[in-house]
Order: structure tokens, then sequence, then C-alpha cells
């Protein structure tokens, strides 16, 4: 007898497959990414259950009329799983996840669909309820800046029976997973797992049997046929990411979603500055636009417009008017190692490994001391820069083998020394490896800035000190702020103009306004404020004029204060016109005697 579920996938998947047919000679169909996420509970228990829910699921999404593609960087499953990526990972709890979500990311395409069940193992660690929540505030958090257009949707943890007491604690979590979801807004849902399986569906009273595992498949597809259809997504296709590390005459535009084959016009695209489009090449996935442009020029900020993209569902979505991303032009060259490093000046005993396991972008990474050498490696590259930018370092740091500590010295050099840093990483107890993210910014001063990494580790016997995916882009300088107070008095009301970048004007002191740099704010205080007269204008901290209106020029943060004069003895009470000297906070004269 068939459940009141499987009468409703198989009514969508006939549905969907009918819709597919009659779209199916105009329209290619598009891949629907899906990012299994979770512990191993989505990885899949032990080597019979290998690739756990994703198998079923596959196949119902593929009967459904989905093209699908699973996404993550695992990969595992039966032979009868025809795409075992996943981001499914044994024994993880929620901070293991968020700690390694950076590194997935470089791993994988951007997901159109995420299904997370996380969250098993730290009640099982001992973790409280509030911390555990906590812990997925974070994660999704995490999630959703990272991948924004995603379809995220977080899962009630499926019972379990080999503990009464952490059943109870997993209950009441899953009760407060509906508020935290409706929290971050429409592209985050909640599907309730834990009323989709029974007692016997488990296996050892954690993980799922079979069974159990084909009944989270139908529960997932369910859930993912409500926000997303095999054509794709409702929403307006978006610019995900920018990136022009490769080339200065080239420029990648990922996209959100699938886009039709006509985007790929040079026309949709301008970038500012005087650089020019020449042509334009939509990829395979159809999500990737690839411009060919006149030279940039190195490490320097520009903005794209884009205008006419749509999408390749039958409603043709229209990207939003008035499109603008900015993005850094390339700086530093071969920055993932991948063609071998020419770019770079090396020294001592460094070298590039093809291990896409230690990787963490690409597939080579440079690897310092390997082989217990001595550990004097250094790797050196000049980059052009413009003085007086501001520039964002970043780069992925590791330790390969043993728990010794590593140390890396990161040095950037233009006309002075602009960051030293000294950098230590280990692996945990219990672990042989570890990798960290690591970012700095520094303002550069010459035309010319040195980057260097020098490995000055103490122990090199059965570890490796590692660095990956150095990255330096140019950084919109941050917008000054002005702030606003009067004194003595407060709550004064200041006209101010003109609008700031958050389209706010007037304000009761103490306010703020964060203007773009160089702007010319002109501020008017009141004559008179609770019986006090206006007195004078200061400006960080320095008399400038005393009239009732004054301009500031917003080159760095400022402050301004509207000071008011404070009557002494007004109602001449520490004195009388006949005792002079007794008139305090008066100046006195003697009028002299008229005239006859």
């Amino acid at each position: 007898m068939k459940t009141t579920n499987e009468f409703t996938r198989l009514l969508i998947c006939s549905i969907a497959l009918f819709c597919g047919a009659l779209l199916g000679n105009t329209l290619a169909q598009p891949s629907t990414r899906i990012m299994p996420l979770g512990d191993s509970i989505t990885k899949g228990h032990e080597v019979a259950l290998e690739g756990g829910y994703r198998t079923e699921l596959y196949s119902v999404l593929d009967t459904a009329g989905y093209e699908v593609d699973f996404v993550g960087s695992a990969l595992s499953g039966l032979p009868a799983l025809l795409d075992k990526d996943h981001e499914g990972h044994e024994g993880f709890k929620i901070e293991q996840i968020r700690s390694d979500l950076p590194f997935w990311q470089k791993k994988t395409t951007d997901p159109d669909v995420i299904l997370l069940h996380i969250g098993t193992n730290d009640f099982w660690a001992g973790n409280s309820l509030s911390v555990t929540q906590n812990r997925m505030r974070g994660l999704l958090t995490d999630l959703t800046n990272m991948w924004p257009h995603a379809k995220i949707i977080v899962a009630s943890l499926i019972l379990r029976t080999d503990n009464a007491v952490t059943e109870a604690n997993q209950v009441d979590f899953n009760l407060s997973i509906p508020g935290i979801v409706a929290e971050y807004g429409g592209n985050v849902s909640f599907l309730d797992m834990h009323a989709a399986l029974d007692t016997v569906d488990l296996d050892d009273g954690v993980h799922p049997t079979l069974v159990g595992y084909d009944k989270m498949a139908n529960a997932w597809w369910l859930a993912i046929s409500s926000v997303i259809e095999p054509s794709g997504t409702s929403d307006l296709p978006a610019v995900a990411l920018v990136d022009a590390r490769e080339d200065l005459n080239l420029v990648k535009v990922i996209f959100s979603k699938p886009v039709g084959d006509v985007a790929a016009t040079q026309a949709n695209f301008s970038i500012s500055g005087g650089v020019t489009v020449s042509a334009a090449v939509l990829d395979a996935s159809k999500r990737v636009i690839t411009l060919t442009t006149s030279a940039q020029s190195p490490g320097t900020l520009y903005d794209l417009a884009v205008s006419g993209v749509e999408d390749r569902t039958a409603s043709n979505h229209e990207i939003a008017p008035g499109t603008v991303v900015e993005f850094s032009s390339r700086t530093v060259i071969d920055g993932s190692f991948e063609v071998g490093s020419p770019a770079w000046q090396k020294s001592g005993n460094y070298t590039v490994l093809d291990s896409p396991v230690i990787a963490t972008e690409g597939s080579k990474v440079v690897v310092f001391n390997d082989g217990d050498s001595t550990p004097d490696g250094v790797i050196t590259q000049d980059i052009s820069t413009v003085p007086g930018q501001i520039y964002q370092l970043t780069f992925d740091m590791g330790v390969d083998g043993d728990t010794y500590p590593q140390s890396l010295e990161i040095s950037v050099d233009g006309d002075s020394n602009l960051l030293s840093q000294t950098e230590v990483l280990s692996a945990p107890a219990g672990a042989t490896s570890a990798k960290a993210a690591k970012s700095y910014e520094f303002t550069a001063d010459s035309l010319t800035t040195s980057i260097t990494f020098a490995d000055v580790s103490a122990e090199t016997t059965d570890v490796d000190l590692l660095v990956d995916d150095v990255q330096i882009r140019a950084e919109e300088a941050p917008s000054p702020i002005l702030t606003v107070d009067s004194s003595p008095a407060s709550g004064v009301t200041v006209v101010v103009n003109p609008v700031d970048l958050n389209s706010d004007d007037d304000g009761v002191t103490e306010f703020t306004r964060i203007y773009l740099d160089s702007t010319l704010v002109t501020l008017t205080a009141p004559a008179t404020f609770g019986g006090l007269d206006f007195e004078k204008w200061q400006v960080d901290g320095s008399d400038v004029g005393t009239t009732a209106s004054v301009d500031v020029t917003m080159d760095a943060n400022h402050s301004a204060t509207a000071v008011y004069q404070l009557l002494v003895n007004g109602s001449f009470e520490n004195g009388t016109p006949v005792d002079l000297g007794a008139l305090d906070g008066w100046t006195q004269s003697v009028a002299a005697p008229p005239l006859g």
C-alpha cells in the first residue's frame, strides 16, 4: 500500500515529466546543484549503506525531471549512486562544519539547494540545548553569507533510540529549529525529518536502515520540490561572484543560476575606468560568462555593470536593472600555484606538490620542509600596486603530519615595511593535519610591493608546512564617518546637507552620518536652544567659526560640536549695579555723565 507522500510524489513526478516534454524542444535543461551537508547520517552509515539517503534521492529527483548534480568536496557512495559528491562528514559537530566551510567552498561549485541535517554529534558530546542552538545560528549565518542565493532546507534531527536523555534533548532542539529558521528569511526553510522515520527504521539506534534512508530521501524530495523546479527557481538571476584573478584581460562573471545563451552578449556588460569588453562566452554549466577585455590595471577596483541577462526558465526572469558589482583586478600571479609557481622567487627547502587532498584550492600546494628537510624555504613575489590603495592579503596556511607546531613569517614591503607577522599552527591532538584561513590589510606606499612567505619552524620531523590560495585584492577605502554633537545642551536638531550613504540627513545630537570620501557636508545649528545662544562650531576639538553653519570636508573621520553659551548670573542675583564688583559673569563699565 502506498503512503500519502508516495502518491504525492508520483503525481508531481508525472506533472514534471509532462511539463518537461512540452519544454524539452525549446529549453536546455539546467542542472540543479544540491549539497547534502551534515555528518555520518548524510555520508551513509557503514559500507552497506554508503551514500545514505542520497542514492534514493538521486533516483527520485531524476524521475521527477531534475538534472541532478550533487556537489561537495567529499566523494562516496554505492555503485548505484551515479553522483557521489557530498559534504557529509562522519562524527562532525556543528562547529566542525563551520570551520571547514570556507575550504569546502573553494572545492565545490555554488549549490542551488543545501540539505542540512546536523547536531546529532553535538548532543552525543554533551553540549547543552542553548549552546547547540547558538551554534546552529552561527552555521546558518555562515551559510547564508557564503551562498546567499541558495535555498537552505534545515531538517530536524531524526529520532534515536540508543539513549533516552539524548533523544529528549534532540526533541527540544527540534522544537526550536522552526523559530531559528524564521530568523533567516525566505531562502531558509524547515523540514520535520524527525516525523519521517519510526523506531524500526534505525539500524543501530542512531543511523537509518536502508528503508529509513529511503524515507529520508522522500522527505527531502518533497521539500526540494517546494523551493525549486526542474527548470530552476523563480528568483531573478544575480551576479554571485566576479573573478578577475586569472588574467588582466579576462573577467569571469559567475551567476546565481543558469542563464540563457543570449546572456553572453557583449553589450550586456560594461566596465568602469575605460576598460572595454570585446567578447563574452558562456560556459557549459550556463552559469559562467567569461569576458575578454582591454588591459586592466593591476590591483585596481572596477565596477562591472550587467543588464539584459535572463535565466533559462520559461518565464525568462531578467537580472535586476542597475546591477553593478565591484571587483579587483589581478595582483598576485599564480596565487594557487596551479602552473608550478614560475612567477614566484624561491629559495631554501620548498616544493609545489600536486595533492588535491591537502590543497585548499585547485590541486597544487606549496610544501615547506618536505621530507624532514631544514625549515628555510622562502617564496616572494613582486606585485604592482597603487600608492595609497588599501589591499587585503588572504591565504591558507596548513600543517600535515605530526602535531609539532609550524611557523610561517609573512612580510609585505614597499618603500617601507607594511606588514610583518608570524603565524603558528599545529594539528590538534589525535589529528594529523590542520588548516586556517588568514587575512591582513595593508596600504601600499609604492608602485611595487613584495609579498614574502618564509618557513621559520623549529621542528620538521614528520610534519610539513603548507601555503595555498594566496590572493591580494584592492579594497574600497572605509567610508568616513561624521559624528555630530552639541554642548552643553544635548538633543539639538542640526540640519545636515547632503544626505549620507544611508539617505539620512538632519539629526538630533548626538548622531552619525557616513559619506563618500571628500564629500563636502554643511551643518546648520539653531541660533538658540533651551534658552541658550549658539556660540561656535568645533571640528575635531578646534574652534572653526561662530556662524550657525559650518562646512566639513569628509576626507577622514570627523567630529563636529555645536557649542552654546551658558549665561552666568543671568538674573543678577550675585550682585547689583551699585556694587559693580559683584556682577559675576558680566563685563561692567561706568557710563559717562550727560553733557549739559
